[in-house]
This record gives structure tokens, sequence and C-alpha cells, in this order.
């Protein structure tokens, strides 16, 4: 009878270790596939992050053409402007001067007419 219970423990005892052992790989196994997916989270989320500075850079690189470009049309913009004020500025002043020119021609030929109706005032 001691043989039967030493033979039935040896037997548990068997069962139990299989058990744990069956147990300890499963536990491994799920280890192994938690930190896998924890690794694939991870992957995901640099890919995300390389993805998103990507999308910053070009944004920011569009946004600083874009208003490069704005500015030089603004600049051209401002250059018409102001070479229509000149223009302007000097048409006004070329007017000015032709009219100040004539009015002293205009003086002289007066006097010059005086002078040669009247011989006297020579």
């Amino acid at each position: 009878e001691n043989s039967l219970q030493s033979n039935k423990l040896e037997k548990q005892r068997e069962a139990l270790e299989y058990q744990l052992h069956r147990e300890q790989e499963q536990f491994l196994q799920h280890e192994s596939i938690r930190i896998h997916n924890e690794q694939d989270l991870e992957a995901a989320a640099r890919e995300t992050l390389r993805h998103r500075g990507a999308f910053m850079r070009e944004n920011a690189v569009a946004e600083a053409l874009a208003e490069a470009k704005g500015r030089a049309q603004q600049e051209r913009d401002n250059i018409d402007v102001r070479l229509r004020e000149m223009r302007s500025q000097k048409s006004e002043e070329r007017t000015t001067r032709l009219a100040a020119i004539e009015e002293m021609l205009g003086g002289i030929s007066n006097g010059l007419q005086a002078l040669y109706e009247d011989r006297s005032k020579l």
C-alpha cells in the first residue's frame, strides 16, 4: 500500500510539475506577445512622430515661401506706387518750370516789344 501511495504521489507530483511547466510556458508566451505588442506600439508612435515632424517641416517651409512671395509682391507693388509718385512729382515740377520759363520769356518778349515799338526809350 505504501508503494501505491508513493506511486500515486509521484504521479500527482509529475502532473503538477507538468501543469506548472505548461503555465510557465503560457506565461512566457503571453509575456513575449505583450513585449512584441509594446514594441509595435512604440514603433507606430515613433512613425507617427516622424510623419508629424515631416508634415510640420513641410508646412513651415510652405508658410515661409508663401510669406516671402507675399513680401516680394508687396515690395513690387510698393515700387510701382513709388514710381508713380515720382513720375507725378517730376511731371508737376516740369509743368511748374515750364510755366516759370514761359512767364519769364513772356516778360522779356513784352519788354523787347516795348523797346522795339518805342525807340525813344533806348
